[in-house]
């Protein structure tokens, strides 16, 4: 049985499915919010899940944009809640009415 915390290998992140770059020991995304607004409104749906799961990303909002970076810090991999945070956020963009960026 995986937690939280077990690391995770490219072949269980690219089975997840979710549509984020590796770089490094992080999984990224970019989201064209099309506004602002829009941007701070999924960077603040954003924060309330990292609060919720205590698990904290990366966040840069610019203009049209945000982009997501998630690693855990404390075991310096990837792992388990980093997906599990990863498809919680891709979910607020949907609901938001966009997607991920190619």
């Amino acid at each position: 049985m995986n937690t939280p915390k077990d690391k995770v290998n490219m072949q269980q992140i690219h089975k997840a499915k979710l549509g984020w770059s590796t770089v490094g020991k992080s999984i990224n995304a970019l989201y064209t919010t099309g506004d602002f607004a829009t941007g701070l409104k999924f960077v603040n749906l954003i924060g309330a899940s990292a609060e919720a799961n205590n698990h904290h990303p990366d966040i840069e909002l610019s203009y049209d944009t945000v982009k997501v970076s998630l690693t855990s810090h404390d075991v310096g991999e990837i792992t388990e809640r980093d997906l599990a945070l990863a498809e919680i956020i891709n979910s607020h963009a949907e609901s938001l009415g966009f997607k991920r960026s190619p």
